[in-house]
């Protein structure tokens, strides 16, 4: 019996010392896993921290700064020291439109008065910044009688325009009729309505364009305000234009909104964003790249570790408060490459104009006249008409809003068509040709001196 508590004895202290070297090893391997999951956080979680400060610069606070300084802060006249900001009539409108606005977007001389551009009709802005396409101005109107009138006073108020509703808007054409200025036109793309300071506004409305030059501009917005183009019942002008500056690689998109209130006066509000939507062109940006594919893989895997979870424990697994935030987390980074995508591809066609390609164009122009003149390429002299006639069958289908004959023009190749995708890549060779142009033409200006007259006038 001795025996037998003798040998219990021993099976329990070697049981015993079993269980200590199993406790060990779990406290061991417990800790082991903390470690893992604690460096793979902070893998994410630096990741992340790049991948958030690398989509921005300080370079887009200073372009929109620049901007705006330009656009908000500089006053309608030498003697009126009104300012964009501080706007309150439909005087002040106009006379913003005459200088701010057209001295701002045209800059076509040096300070020393000469040329700042080797291409035709192209403006930079500030001599860093290259306007896009040329800028749109756009108008929303309500009817008459939109609003109700007491009765005592319907004798004097035989005209009545309310507050800016869908509903209440005027399409009806007005003024010149055979101008596109006068009609309204429907928004083709699926752009969200503008949430100004007062009201909710549609994409359509009466626009129009300004020309490429600065001096057929102000005649067109002399000729509009001559002729009332802004209404009692306008309550609303937005200016949209956008640029592109090479140097820090980024698009700057401004919007100028002028509210005009059932009140009376004038609410301004404006938009300057920057965007880069040439997103891989350095070996940071690269970098970056490849952040964004290691966030994906991240995502991927905390999904597929939640779904096996939640196998495991089925309906326990909603019991669980933590479960829920990491569903919470999850849910917010897919809402996160949902919105960085979707921001993208709207600032992507917001920065499209209605002739966007007309740059390229003159680069490509200029650099085969060059060409011509070093006697390195055969002239075609139908190249110029072919580029006018473009232009203006472009000009053409911007007035009349003829979908019909744009497409008979698509089919019969006289309109080219540009996706959004040549667009980019236009516009990231488009440095490149720049410096091209300019070393053609210096190499060129270096042999025209070297020539005798005689031979030069030849």
């Amino acid at each position: 019996m001795a025996l037998s508590q003798a040998g219990s004895t021993v099976d329990q202290r070697s049981a015993f010392g079993n269980v200590k070297p199993r406790l060990t090893h779990s406290r061991e391997l417990e800790m082991k896993t903390t470690l893992q999951e604690l460096l793979i956080y902070i893998i994410f979680l630096t990741d992340l921290c790049i991948l958030t400060f690398g989509m921005v610069s300080t370079d887009m606070y200073y372009l929109n700064r620049v901007m705006a300084n330009l656009f908000l802060e500089t006053p309608v006249s030498d003697k009126d020291k009104t300012i964009f900001k501080t706007m309150g009539s439909i005087t002040d409108f106009w006379e913003f439109l005459e200088g701010p606005l057209l001295d701002g977007l045209y800059w076509n001389t040096w300070y020393t008065e000469n040329s700042t551009s080797s291409y035709r009709n192209s403006s930079h802005i500030y001599y860093e910044n290259l306007l896009l396409g040329v800028a749109q101005i756009r108008q929303l109107k309500v009817r008459n009688n939109t609003c109700s009138v007491y009765p005592s006073f319907r004798a004097f108020m035989r005209e009545c325009y309310g507050q800016y509703s869908n509903n209440h808007e005027d399409r009806e054409s007005f003024g010149f009729k055979n101008d596109s200025a006068w009609h309204y036109y429907t928004s083709a793309t699926l752009a969200p309505w503008h949430w100004g300071l007062i009201g909710l506004y549609s994409t359509g409305g009466f626009m129009f364009t300004l020309s490429k030059s600065k001096d057929q501009s102000l005649q067109m917005v002399t000729f509009l305000k001559e002729h009332s183009w802004i209404t009692r019942g306008t309550r609303v002008v937005f200016i949209d234009f956008s640029m592109y500056n090479a140097n820090v690689n980024l698009f700057c998109i401004v919007r100028l909104t002028m509210e005009f209130p059932a009140t009376g006066g004038v609410i301004p509000s404006w938009q300057f964003h920057s965007v880069k939507l040439l997103r891989y062109v350095t070996y940071y940006d690269y970098f970056l790249a490849s952040c964004e594919v290691i966030f994906c893989l991240f995502i991927f895997t905390f999904l597929i570790q939640e779904f096996i979870k939640m196998k495991k424990l089925k309906g326990d697994y909603f019991r669980d408060a933590w479960n829920w935030l990491d569903m919470l987390l999850l849910l917010n980074m897919f809402l996160a490459i949902i919105n960085d995508t979707y921001s993208e591809v709207k600032a992507d066609f917001s920065v499209i104009p209605s002739r966007e390609f007309e740059i390229s164009d003159l680069i490509k122009q200029g650099y085969n006249k060059a060409l011509v003149k070093l006697k390195l390429k055969r002239q075609a002299p139908e190249a110029e008409d072919v580029y006018l006639k473009k232009l203006d069958i472009s000009r053409d289908v911007s007035r009349t809003g003829d979908k019909d004959l744009m497409r008979r023009q698509i089919s019969t190749g006289q309109y080219d068509t540009v996706s959004a995708r040549d667009f980019q890549r236009l516009s990231r060779y488009t440095e490149d040709l720049e410096r091209q142009l300019k070393d053609v033409n210096y190499r060129l200006d270096t042999i025209m001196r070297t020539l005798p007259p005689a031979q030069y006038q030849q």
